[in-house]
């Protein structure tokens, strides 16, 4: 082998290993991302449930009555 062979061999390595501890860098910072996007996602659904629960108590008598005119509907169909 020559010596530029070898030196193109040595910089073909460095770029494969530079790829790779890329590819691992991105791979952990994925997860890291995934990880903090599904904490607030659960966040954010837990605010919203809390949320939808008190419209559903304060408009209570709405939701009733909206029901009753749903089947009366459903039953003169």
């Amino acid at each position: 082998m020559t010596l530029l062979q070898k030196v193109f061999l040595l910089f073909a390595l460095m770029y494969l290993l530079i790829k790779g501890v890329i590819f691992f860098a991105l791979y952990l910072i994925t997860l890291r991302i995934e990880k903090r996007a599904l904490a607030l996602k659960r966040k954010r659904e837990k605010i919203l449930r809390k949320r939808w629960l008190q419209n559903r108590e304060l408009y209570r008598k709405q939701y009733e009555d909206y029901e009753k005119r749903k089947k009366l509907i459903d039953a003169n169909e």
